[in-house]
């Protein structure tokens, strides 16, 4: 999780992401994997041949979800003839279908950073985590076999089914309160509020000023070393965003692109400067009548 921007293009991708409530357990779990969760998972992650099969498979089902590059081609492609509906339809959903991450990209911010980037971390560890994370990413996929999801997941589940997830995430004084009430406020929205969010984020930022916010939110998160308790927060947003049932491919993208800013915001608003926080954090206030 070092890179300054993947935290919150991770959450922007599990919001839509059909699985992305699954992942975001899985991976916040990762992240808080200490020595005792790496010997356990070591003792159960015997790589039979039946898991080298399993994974091969499933990862090869990942390897051919909608990719980005092409999305954007055809969409260029529907917007180089007639302006006729059906084209641009299809261009639309394809496009609104693609993530901006693929597996192999959460794989690698997963190998980044501790517990398993660590040089001490077991092999077997390290391979069983990133296993658990490809079956939950692949489970709902109609291409994906069941059987192979379930024996991807059998070390991590008994390993650590048994063990709940820590919860203590690092933050500035007050702001957990803070950031409780907002994914409150994401839990309570109407599709009515979603949309009207999407529209007070493209009213509060033009071209790359949102890029620019989001990126010294996050830039002070990898300075200040709360990059992983940081992106706990995001999978967290992303988590409550999906159970509201009206944030899925192609709804209203701007209006996580707010939830998400404002996370960001919350979580380092001791090293933002206060005009990013309240920008980062308006539409959220605005519409939902949360108090940043």
């Amino acid at each position: 999780m070092q890179s300054l921007v993947n935290a919150p293009v991770l959450a922007l991708d599990l919001v839509r992401h059909p699985a992305g409530d699954r992942v975001c357990d899985a991976l916040d779990r990762v992240l808080v994997l200490d020595a005792d969760d790496l010997a356990a998972l070591a003792r159960t992650a015997v790589d039979l041949p039946s898991r080298t099969q399993a994974r091969g498979r499933l990862l090869a089902v990942a390897d051919r979800a909608p990719r980005l590059a092409d999305a954007l081609t055809d969409t260029g492609s529907a917007f180089s003839g007639p302006l006729a509906p059906a084209p641009l339809q299809q261009a639309a959903r394809r496009l609104a279908s693609c993530l901006l991450g693929r597996l192999p990209d959460v794989h690698a911010m997963l190998l980044s950073c501790d517990p398993l980037g660590d040089d001490d971390a077991p092999l077997e560890a390290v391979g069983a985590a990133l296993d658990a994370v490809t079956a939950v990413w692949c489970s709902a996929d109609r291409q994906a076999d069941p059987a192979d999801v379930a024996t991807l997941l059998a070390p991590w589940q008994a390993a650590l089914a048994a063990f709940p997830t820590p919860t203590p995430l690092a933050v500035p004084v007050g702001a957990t309160g803070s950031l409780l009430d907002l994914l409150d406020a994401v839990a309570r929205s109407t599709p009515a509020q979603w949309t009207e969010l999407d529209a007070a984020h493209e009213a509060l930022f033009d071209g790359l000023d949102w890029s620019t916010a989001v990126h010294q939110g996050c830039r002070a998160a990898a300075e200040s070393r709360r990059t992983a308790d940081v992106a706990r927060w995001h999978l967290a947003a992303a988590r409550t965003a999906h159970g509201t049932g009206h944030a899925g491919q192609g709804v209203a993208p701007g209006a996580m692109m707010a939830v998400v800013s404002a996370v960001q915001a919350t979580c380092v608003r001791d090293l933002l400067p206060p005009e990013t926080t309240a920008s980062l954090t308006g539409a959220c206030r605005a519409v939902l009548g949360w108090s940043s």
